[in-house]
Parts: C-alpha cells; structure tokens; sequence
C-alpha cells in the first residue's frame, strides 16, 4: 500500500477502507495449545497482535514466532520481539533471512524462508495451531505442506495480503 501511496495517491484524493477481515485472531479456547505464527514481511503484524493476546490471556502452551525477510530492515520491531521472548517463557521467537547476501552475524536470526524453517520444527499434532500471513504465495503453499504434515485444516488460519477492490462502484 505504501507505494501506491507514494506513486499514485494525489492531495485530495480518497480513500475507502473497510474493516478488518479474516480469520487470524486468538481464541482461548485451548490455553495449552501449541500456537505457531508464521508471517513475511508486514504479515508479522497481525501475528504480533496475536502473540500478544494470548500472552495477555495467559495462554500457557508454547508460542513460536517464524518473521521472514529478505534484509534484516524487513524483521521490524526485532528488538521488541526479542524483549517479549525475554519475558515470556513459553515463546521463542525466530527471525528468519532468505537473502543469499547475507552479511548478518547475529546467530538468534535463522538463514532461510521462514515457513520452510517453521515446517521443519513444527511437531504437528491435533491440537497444533497454525496462524500463517503474509505473501499470499507462501501462505497457500504452506497451508497445503502444513495440512499433509498432519495439522488439522480447522487449525490453520490465514490471511494472505492479497489486494481486493471491494468497492461496489469502480472509479
């Protein structure tokens, strides 16, 4: 959205938005669960607000963060995240850098695309609960990996950021 912002969005112009949809949001439903979120990019966002709902629900069941990008600028609110690991003893989070150039140093951040790394980790059960956003390619791809793996579709909620013009009259 940013660039189109920047490139497009004129002095005056409006804007429609509409309200939040989808289905990534934390239930207590299972305070044991083991919750995983995977997100590229700004898809980190939503599972942050996530992340900490359940912390502030007292959720009790081990909570893994997979941040994918491709520079170590992509893993905003990385010191932040950190911190919360450093507080929270059931979450561990894992940035991940797919970028071949890597010149990062730092051994916390994982060399890889975050949903391969988190599906190499992941111990799949029933009761596994799987929140994946971002890159609406990689969300799909690894829903589908994530489901043959053997967690239950009704446990994997996804919000591809994919662009949709809802508007009922187009300009």
């Amino acid at each position: 959205m940013t660039n189109w912002i920047f490139s497009q969005f004129n002095i005056g112009d409006s804007v429609d938005f509409q309200g939040p949809i989808g289905e990534c949001f934390y239930t207590s439903a299972d305070p044991n669960c083991q919750i995983n979120l995977i997100g590229t990019g700004t898809g980190a966002a939503p599972l942050i607000g996530i992340l900490k709902d359940a912390l502030k629900s007292g959720h009790k069941g081990a909570i893994v963060f997979y941040h994918g990008a491709s520079a170590i600028e992509g893993l905003y609110l990385h010191d932040e995240l950190l911190e919360i690991e450093r507080n929270n003893n059931n979450f561990s989070y894992r940035p991940c850098l797919s970028s071949e150039d890597l010149t990062e140093s730092d051994p916390k951040i994982n060399h890889g695309y975050c949903n391969e790394i988190a599906l190499n980790e992941i111990t799949a059960s029933s009761e596994t609960l799987l929140f994946l956003c971002g890159n609406p390619d990689m969300v799909n791809q690894t829903r589908k990996k994530a489901f043959l793996a053997g967690i239950a579709s009704k446990n994997i909620y996804v919000d591809p950021f994919e662009y949709r013009d809802l508007r009922k009259v187009p300009r």
